[in-house]
């Protein structure tokens, strides 16, 4: 069985070497942030950082599948899946209440997220192969919603 290295970032790093399972009961007492990942094949890579409120939900099916995670503020909420293989995701969320669903389905798809504000949300679905986007946004209470074939 390979392991696979979570970081997770709060006040300061933690560092846990976990098998592929839902991380989420692993992690020590007292940290009021949510983590749960679960990766079925190797190479996935995942980090996250949060502070208090926040939720991150990550699912990894396929291989060489990377994430990086970051949410700074409080009350954020971040689910992504991707399926495949070598697809990429860096998202950034600053701020409070902010909500980013994304969905890979396929290979060699990237996905550039920042969020910045409050109460935003975005949903993301790239399906099928070599997609690319780098989404930007801030304010207050905006919605996107994104669909690349």
């Amino acid at each position: 069985m390979a392991f696979l290295k979570t970081t997770i970032s709060l006040a300061a790093v933690i560092s846990l070497f976990l098998p592929a399972v839902h991380a989420s009961s692993e992690l020590p007492v007292g940290l009021a942030s949510l983590l749960e990942r679960q990766q079925m094949a190797s190479f996935g890579t995942a980090a996250s950082a949060g502070l208090s409120g926040n939720q991150l939900q990550l699912v990894q099916d396929g291989s060489n599948n990377q994430a990086i995670l970051s949410q700074s503020g409080s009350y954020q909420q971040l689910n992504l899946t991707q399926i495949g293989q070598d697809n990429q995701v860096n998202a950034t969320q600053i701020g409070s209440g902010n909500n980013v669903q994304a969905y890979q389905n396929g290979s060699y798809n990237t996905a550039d997220i920042v969020q910045e504000g409050y109460d935003n949300a975005i949903h993301l679905e790239q399906l099928g192969h070599y997609n690319q986007i780098q989404i930007l946004q801030t304010g207050f209470e905006a919605s996107m919603t994104v669909t690349q074939y």
